[in-house]
């Protein structure tokens, strides 16, 4: 996933910097790029560590219920 955020990050840049436009209208298009990319690398981030969460709680469920079921025997 970071791979396709970095790609897309590289071409977009790569794109504006070989348009031809006006310097300030390049640096304006370059950091609405730079925010919508930060915004989506956070949001990227927020679903990668809610779901890592999930699955430490449930291994940690599974650890524990096998750790009962040995202390049991």
């Amino acid at each position: 996933m970071l791979a396709f955020i970095a790609g897309a990050a590289a071409g977009a840049i790569t794109g504006l910097l070989l348009a031809p436009e006006a310097g300030g209208e390049t640096r304006k298009k370059l950091g609405k790029k730079a925010g919508d990319l930060a915004s989506e690398l956070e949001h990227s981030w927020e679903a990668n560590a809610k779901k890592f969460k999930e699955l430490t709680d449930a291994a940690l469920s599974e650890v524990e219920k096998y750790s009962k079921q040995i202390g049991a025997k």
